[in-house]
């Protein structure tokens, strides 16, 4: 796993506390956390688009843990092709602490 360096002398490793994430999620329940800020695009600015895949048989499809994707059952094609960079796996796995109290 990655450590991000602060300072010269310090370095800490990110962690994922439930229990804080807990209070700060409901201490902010009812407030509007995210506003509009910023600017106004250009009328002549375009839009970048992806590609995109309709999905008329969603039942077909089952999220795979082990892709971190959705997978038809019959074709098994995954769905966006998403591959989590090696730092958010080694987080999520290891470097989140659950206890509640």
């Amino acid at each position: 796993m990655t450590t991000y360096k602060r300072h010269r002398f310090l370095a800490i490793t990110p962690f994922i506390y439930v229990f804080a994430l807990d209070n700060i999620l409901w201490a902010m329940k009812g407030h509007q956390i995210f506003d509009r800020f910023g600017f106004n695009s250009p009328e002549s600015y375009k839009r970048k688009t992806g590609k995109t895949m309709p999905v008329k048989e969603y039942d077909l499809w089952e999220f795979d843990p082990a892709h971190s994707d959705w997978v038809n059952e019959e074709s098994e094609e995954l769905l966006s092709g998403y591959v989590p960079p090696r730092d958010l796996i080694c987080l999520l796995e290891l470097n989140i602490d659950l206890k509640t109290e």
